[in-house]
Formats: C-alpha cells, structure tokens, sequence
C-alpha cells in the first residue's frame, strides 16, 4: 500500500532542516558528508517584532541595504513551503508579521559577500512570562566556509559567534541560551 506524501510542511526544528537543505541546494552550496550546521540563539529584547530585529541584525552588517535581494520560502501565512522566491529585503515586513502573529517561524536565505557564503536565517517571536521584553529564538545556518583547522568536517562555530555576538549586543539582544551543532 502506497503511502500519501504530505502536501504542507510544518515548521518545526526538524522541518527547518529540509528547508536549509533545499535552501542549500539551489544556492548552490555543498554540504560535506551531509553535515547540517546550525547556531541556534535565544534572546531578550526590547524590539517588538521579528521583522525589526532581522532588519537590525542584517542590514549594514551582513546585507547592504533594505533593497538588497534575499530569498524567501512563503508566500503567505501558511507553512506551505514554496522554492525560495527572491524579494527585496523591504517587502518581507508585511509577510514577517502576519506569520509572526501566528506564532509562526520565518526564514530566508542570503549572501554575504564579507564572509563568502549563503546563510539561512530563521526567527521565531517565543512567549516570555519574565517580563516585558520579547523573546525570540533564532536559527543561523552556515554554508560551511569555516571549518576547524584540524578536522575539517566541523564547523567552526567561533569564527560566526564572534561575528554574531557583538552585533546583538550593538543592536539590545542578549542571549539567553546558544546551541552550536553540526549535525549529520
């Protein structure tokens, strides 16, 4: 008996991997051996929604302006993935927030010419029943450029942590939890 493929894909930790890999695949970028590289970050903040905070965490760092293309797997509020479809970084606002609302992960691919690789970002706003502030967790995939000097198959998780790190603090993130994990 044949069994029926799924028509939607559910975003979650485990579903982020398959869009990474197709994400990764018409980028372009090889994986070694299957390895999945992923830096996942939670925060507090003052920033009010996952638009504002990608929007500060990327533009003038990692993509030059907010009319820089970048790729998205959406087209609506629905987690019914799509082959990424390149935007302008300025019209994710409207899409960012209605799946925000929904409590729904957002994600998009993008070049970053400063350290030679497609990164894949996802975000999520999280529930915070400590204070005012707003939580999110976030999902930073690798291309893979830099990798250990002495066993090449990891990732070298400190070169993009000493990259990420300062620019949270510079825009009012503070981590609260980082998992760093090559997988595969």
């Amino acid at each position: 008996m044949k069994r029926k493929r799924p028509t939607t894909l559910a975003m979650t930790t485990d579903s982020l991997s398959v869009v990474r890999r197709i994400a990764l695949t018409l980028c372009g970028i090889k994986e070694e051996m299957g390895v999945s590289r992923t830096i996942t970050i939670k925060v507090y903040s003052n920033i009010e929604t996952s638009f504002e905070l990608t929007e500060k965490l990327l533009v003038g760092f990692w993509i030059s302006s907010r009319s820089t293309s970048i790729n998205t797997f959406y087209n609506d509020d629905t987690d019914n993935d799509i082959l990424p479809k390149t935007i302008r970084f300025d019209e994710l606002e409207s899409l960012f927030n209605r799946r925000s609302n929904l409590k729904k992960v957002n994600t998009i691919s993008f070049s970053v010419e400063k350290i030679g690789e497609e990164l894949i970002l996802s975000i999520k706003c999280l529930e915070n029943t400590f204070n005012d502030d707003k939580k999110y967790k976030i999902w930073i995939s690798p291309g893979g450029a830099h990798k250990l000097e002495k066993y090449e198959r990891n990732t070298d998780f400190s070169y993009y942590l000493n990259l990420i790190l300062p620019r949270f603090k510079e825009i009012g993130c503070y981590p609260i939890e980082i998992k760093c994990e090559d997988f595969g």
